[in-house]
């Protein structure tokens, strides 16, 4: 999350930088709306009509001047955002701010990323490259044309440095960084197989849940009726009775901690969000022609990221010739990222499949200088790197390079781990979705995206026909003699990358028979061929949900989708609710728990019987329900887990199926799994609420059991500045609306993470479509459109997906040629 936060809205960035405030920033940086501009390389005029939310159209004869054009509005309006995302990928971010984000740029420096950018370039195709060239010089005319520096740059008494073509891949690169991090997860995974049993490693590991819904092989969804539970390791593996001592206590409330995400301390302290459940991802899902109420496909699409001001999106129309395009762009990119061009619409979901694996070096034992590869010993190449420091002299970075790439981390044993990543390949990487921006069918679509040299998503098409279809797109990698759950060593040539996974292999689906798709970062294939693209999917919660809801009604219009996207519903805690109803019975109470409080335990079982089964904000009882589903969690896995914490004590148990392991053990509940100090499992419950009630009350004591959820679920979103100039705070912050949501909800929804924008679209019915998102259109917060969208966004209102009414117009024309023509 620091990442994210970071690398697209620089939320912890200023203020490291509380000396350099200037005294008296200037307020007229805004950038004008209307007269005229020359600009140098367009060919033709350019009018950029805003609406009142300030919500650009752009209108020019060729894409390439309209996309020079583009490349001026996100110059003029998220300038600085685009700055700090390419310094951070680039490890260039102490040069502006100062020594305290020098660890930050050793980590990225490491991965040379501006040095893949510039490979990335030199590849690009040529229409691309001409793109890219224009809109990289759009940027500039529209950063020079502002009538004062941004008022961040003031904030740390800096200039800002011109665009480069480079630095829009350093944006691309880090959309890579945000969504892919696979490799995280091997060394949890190489500490729990060498310290566990192979038959609890696998219990604690589940591939397959009871949750999932995939879309192939069957679109029936009989995969999942098939479902069979893993298996509980016996008492000859694991007996947590025989253990002595049992104090599993501190390594509980341990556990409790580590899967509290690190968001903030708003959200930790309330309890709002559990590291293994959050997914850097979103929903989606299409109806085909057969399914609408019109008789047109239409796409839903709401992308999960940081709420952040500004937020990640721009909104933009975009016409020239006969072509009319609209939806959101990424600031630093040119093109859209995901909307509509009137004969096909798409949007996206991650993939969250394994595109990283990190590589062990195995080091000579008498010459730390070598390392060991197929043909015997070889020399680390060293390659030195200059890291520039605001107010101090450069830092020298010594990188060790290797035959499969740099040195970039060290495993719990201490030897080295070079990442093989998609991201480091620059032959995986293109600008191939702007292509997206003309073609006219579905067919046409599908063929695009497998050229698509972008983070791997799943990408649901519709088009003008009525036609619906899904694919997973991006650079698949092909693994040789391994699976890539474990870091290995692939010194003896036996294993490794060769290439890309066969296109006949790629998953995709045309026209389903029922006339509907969706995905939720979940396992969308059968189980044998999802491991050929990864194996740590988010769990099947909200793609559940979404089936249930789809399956439920006939017939479809754009408010229906909408509808569906704010759904709270979140059937993950009925398990929890009844536990608690078991362990809770009514009046006069719970004789013979020496801790209990009977009119506590009362009040409790009142509270989750009264609950409507959603994440609504007039509901108490959604609070203490997801504490004590982490205390359940904590307390089950903290004996289970206890050798990987001798093995490693930095290990951390972060498993997204792990809700498949906790349900297992509580269906069945196996007394050799029981530890001694409990005499039974309701003990076992009853414990685990009292501890969940007592830590509740010390983590806040000013919050009643009875508090509703949206006193607790509250955003949480400003300029980062909020914090240094408290006084300003009001306007420096969006409002601190209570949300309606969850992490397990269709409505995703915490204090800073949830829905980064909400699209529904039917391809040629632009005028009917829906889009918004929180925050406002300009990364300015003296602008009049720093929050002006941001309403809409929190109510779920049906605001318009094309811009409205214009109420300004700028017109661009070339340079030297005030004529206009």
């Amino acid at each position: 999350m620091r990442r994210i936060s970071s690398g697209l809205s620089w939320l912890f960035l200023l203020p490291l930088c509380m000396p350099c405030v200037a005294a008296n920033p200037r307020t007229d940086a805004l950038p004008r709306t209307e007269g005229q501009i020359e600009v140098a390389g367009l060919a033709s005029r350019v009018l950029i009509d805003r609406d009142d939310l300030g919500i650009p159209s752009i209108t020019g004869e060729s894409l390439l001047d309209v996309v020079r054009a583009q490349g001026f509005l996100h110059g003029q309006e998220r300038f600085v955002q685009m700055d700090m995302t390419r310094r951070l990928a680039a490890g260039e971010l102490a040069a502006l701010v100062g020594p305290l984000m020098l660890d930050a740029d050793r980590k990225y420096r490491a991965y040379r990323f501006r040095s893949v950018a510039r490979r990335v370039i030199n590849r690009m195709r040529p229409d691309h490259r001409e793109l890219l060239r224009a809109y990289t010089e759009g940027v500039n005319e529209g950063l020079d044309d502002l009538e004062a520096l941004p008022l961040e740059y003031q904030f740390l008494q800096s200039n800002p440095q011109v665009w480069k073509e480079e630095d829009s891949i350093l944006v691309m690169l880090m959309m890579y960084d945000m969504l892919q991090g696979s490799a995280r997860m091997e060394g949890m995974l190489g500490v729990m197989r060498e310290a566990l049993p192979e038959a609890l490693f696998t219990f604690l590991t589940p591939l397959r849940t009871r949750f999932d819904v995939p879309i192939l092989p069957d679109r029936t969804r009989k995969e999942s009726s098939s479902y069979k539970p893993v298996a509980i390791p016996g008492p000859d593996v694991i007996d947590v009775r025989r253990r002595a001592g049992n104090n599993d206590q501190d390594e509980a409330e341990r556990l409790v901690d580590a899967k509290r995400i690190d968001v903030g301390p708003h959200e930790m302290s309330l309890g709002l969000v559990d590291v293994s459940e959050i997914v850097i991802g979103s929903n989606n899902w299409a109806v085909a022609g057969q399914r609408s109420l019109h008789g047109g496909a239409i796409l839903a699409n709401d992308m999960h990221l940081a709420l952040t001001s500004p937020g990640i999106w721009y909104r933009a129309e975009m016409n020239w010739s006969n072509r009319s395009v609209s939806g959101l762009t990424l600031p630093g990119l040119p093109g859209l990222i995901t909307g509509s061009n009137g004969d096909v619409a798409w949007g996206f979901t991650n993939t969250e499949g394994d595109f990283q694996d990190l590589i062990i070096i195995e080091v000579h034992p008498e010459n730390p200088d070598l390392y060991r590869t197929s043909d015997g010993w070889r020399p680390f190449e060293k390659i030195i790197e200059t890291i520039k420091v605001r107010g101090r002299k450069a830092v020298k970075l010594t990188l060790r390079s290797t035959m499969w790439g740099i040195v970039t981390s060290h495993d719990y044993k201490g030897r080295p781990l070079v990442m093989r990543w998609v991201a480091l390949m620059p032959e995986a990487i293109n600008l191939n979705l702007l292509d997206l921006l003309e073609v006219e069918s579905l067919d046409e679509a599908m063929m695009t995206a497998r050229n698509l040299g972008m983070p791997s998503q799943n990408i649901l098409f519709a088009d003008r026909a009525g036609r619906i279809g899904w694919i997973v797109s991006g650079y698949l990698p092909q693994r040789q003699g391994f699976r890539g759950m474990f870091s290995q060593s692939w010194a003896d040539g036996t294993i490794g990358w060769n290439g890309k996974l066969s296109e006949k292999l790629r998953p995709s689906l045309v026209d389903p028979a029922g006339g509907i798709l969706f995905t939720a970062n979940n396992r969308t294939v059968d189980n044998d061929n999802s491991l050929l693209i990864g194996h740590a999917w988010a769990s099947g919660y909200r793609a559940q949900r979404i089936a249930e809801l789809l399956d439920s009604q006939g017939l479809f219009d754009e408010r229906d989708l909408l509808d569906m996207q704010l759904d709270t519903r979140t059937k993950v805690f009925d398990f929890y609710r009844d536990l608690i109803l078991e362990t809770t019975p009514g009046p006069p109470g719970l004789p013979g728990l020496p801790r209990a409080s009977d009119t506590r335990l009362v009040k409790v079982r009142a509270i989750v019987k009264s609950w409507n089964g959603t994440a609504d904000i007039d509901q108490p009882a959604l609070r203490l329900l997801a504490a004590f589903r982490r205390t359940v969690h904590a307390k089950l896995f903290a004996p289970l887990i206890q050798e990987c914490r001798r093995l490693d004590e930095n290990f951390r148990y972060r498993w997204s199926f792990s809700e498949e392991i906790v349900r297992r053990i509580l269906e069945e509940r196996p007394a050799h799994l029981l530890a001694n100090q409990y005499a039974d499992w309701p003990a076992f419950l009853n414990s685990a609420l009292l501890d969940t009630l007592d830590d509740l009350a010390r983590r806040n004591p000013d919050i009643s059991l009875q508090t509703p959820w949206g006193k607790t679920n509250r955003a949480s979103i400003g300029h980062p500045m909020s914090d240094l100039m408290p006084q300003m705070a009001t306007a420096l912050r969006m409002p601190d609306d209570p949300l309606p949501g969850h992490w397990s909800a269709v409505r995703m929804a915490t204090p800073r993470f949830g829905a980064s924008a909400r699209m529904v679209v039917s391809p040629g019915r632009e005028a009917f479509g829906i889009l918004h998102m929180p925050s406002g259109q300009s990364g300015d917060p003296l602008s009049p459109h720093f929050r002006d969208g941001h309403d809409a966004w929190v109510r779920g209102l049906p605001t318009s997906f094309l811009p409205g009414e214009s109420v300004s117009t700028l017109t661009l024309v070339p340079a030297n040629r005030g004529d206009g023509n």
